[in-house]
């Protein structure tokens, strides 16, 4: 999948880089790929049963770069 990447990169950044591992990561969030015409955006969407918020992250179709982070609840 070509958006894998951009996948991989913002369960990185919800982990904490590491600090929870990518399997409990993906028990709390179901990752969701949005793609715009000047971003790329992956949701993670709180599966049911979790407490918090659900985060989105974009990041640029020029050079890749994440330009956004939103966070949207605790």
């Amino acid at each position: 999948m070509s958006d894998q990447p951009y996948v991989d990169r913002a369960l990185a950044i919800y982990s904490g880089n590491g600090r929870i591992s990518r399997d409990q990561v993906l028990r709390e969030v179901s990752p969701v790929v949005v793609e715009l015409p000047t971003m790329i955006c992956v949701g993670l969407n709180l599966r049911p049963g979790n407490v918090g918020g659900d985060t989105t992250i974009c990041y640029s179709r020029k050079n890749g770069d994440q330009v956004l982070h939103y966070e949207n609840g605790e």
